[in-house]
């Protein structure tokens, strides 16, 4: 990829639902065989809505089934190969990692793995960092103006004070879609 194209894509900015799903789509151009994408940031702030748009963007054909929180992983086929969606938020230990076989999308196939939650883990993610092109993608949600303005914390949609990856967020991870345009979240985009 050209320097030029990287600087395009790497960077932080903030962004609304279509903006998140265009800087997706312009990424996913640029993945091939063997890549890691490593999604992270709070309940909702859009690592799944951004998932999806890879997989749109990758030629996906089949729908995509959501976040695989419950199932782990979700297996694609694209028009650049095979695609593994993982969320690491269930996991409890690395042993679960080995027995639930996600290393073999690691090290073994030839898939690009779209990951969340995958810091939860700091030493197998550093091991995933240092054997593959590997992109990550930081979003947070932007506090309101008039919250800023008077120094508090925005509060952040879907998400309940104190609530942390240890404690179950209920059955979904995704902001509600009323108002997921006018949502603003901020995104840093870096090749690792």
């Amino acid at each position: 990829m050209s320097r030029t194209r990287r600087e395009l894509l790497c960077r932080e900015q903030l962004c609304n639902e279509t903006e998140l799903t265009q800087l997706a789509l312009n990424l996913a151009r640029e993945l091939s065989p063997g890549d890691r994408v490593l999604l992270e940031g709070p309940l909702g702030a859009g690592k799944t809505t951004f998932a999806r748009s890879l997989l749109l963007g990758l030629g996906v054909t089949q729908p995509p089934e959501g976040s695989p929180t419950f199932a782990i992983a979700h297996e694609y086929e694209s028009m650049n190969g095979g695609v593994v969606h993982i969320d690491f938020y269930r996991l409890r230990s690395e042993a679960e990692i080995e027995e639930a076989g996600i290393s073999a999308y690691y090290w073994e196939r030839k898939v690009i793995v779209i990951a969340e939650w995958l810091s939860l883990w700091p030493e197998y993610e550093a091991q995933v960092v240092s054997s593959g092109r590997t992109w990550r993608i930081s979003l947070a949600f932007e506090a309101p103006a008039a919250s800023q303005a008077r120094g508090e914390p925005g509060e952040v949609p879907g998400e309940s004070p104190g609530e942390s990856p240890g404690e179950s967020p209920g059955d979904s991870k995704e902001v509600g879609t009323e108002g997921a345009d006018t949502l603003r979240r901020r995104i840093r985009i870096t090749a690792v």
